[in-house]
C-alpha cells in the first residue's frame, strides 16, 4: 500500500520504500487558484504576490506601493503578460525563443489563465521549487 507524503504529490511504500510522483495537471492548478476573473484588484495582487514569493526570478511586477499595474511571468518558452488598461485586464502570451518574440497574441483572461496554468504544470513536473509555488497559490472565488 503506498501512503501519501506530506506534499501531496508523492507516495510511498512504508514496506519497499519505493516512492512514486504524480504528475501535475494544468486543471489541477487553476482549480486550486479559484481566482476571480471578474475582480482585476483581487486577480492581480493573488497573482502578484504568491508568484513574486516563490517564483521571483521569474515574475516582474509593476506596482506602485501595493496597487499592482501588471505582471510578467517567463515559464520560459512562454512569456504571460496580464496588465491593466483602464478598468479591464490586458491578457498576453508570448512565444520567445533565445531572447526574440516569434508572436505575441492577445487572449481572453480565462484562456491566458489555462495557458499559464499548463505551462506553470508542465515546470511544476520538473521543478520541486516550482511545485511548492503552486501549492502556495489560493484564492476565493
Amino acid at each position: 500500500m503506498m501512503s501519501p507524503e506530506a506534499d501531496g504529490r508523492t507516495y510511498a511504500c512504508l514496506y519497499c520504500k519505493t516512492r512514486v510522483q504524480v504528475e501535475i495537471q494544468g486543471a489541477q492548478i487553476a482549480a486550486g487558484m479559484r481566482l476571480d476573473l471578474t475582480n482585476a484588484d483581487a486577480l492581480l495582487a493573488q497573482l502578484a504576490n504568491t508568484l513574486s514569493t516563490g517564483f521571483a526570478e521569474h515574475t516582474r511586477i509593476h506596482a506602485q506601493g501595493t496597487y499592482v499595474h501588471g505582471l510578467e511571468v517567463d515559464t520560459e518558452p512562454d512569456v504571460f503578460i496580464l496588465k491593466r488598461e483602464g478598468h479591464k485586464l490586458l491578457a498576453q502570451h508570448k512565444r520567445v525563443v533565445r531572447g526574440i518574440a516569434l508572436r505575441t497574441e492577445t487572449l481572453a483572461l480565462d484562456r491566458w489563465v489555462h495557458m499559464l496554468t499548463e505551462s506553470l504544470a508542465r515546470l511544476a513536473n520538473s521543478n520541486a521549487r516550482a511545485a511548492w509555488v503552486l501549492s502556495q497559490i489560493k484564492g476565493d472565488r
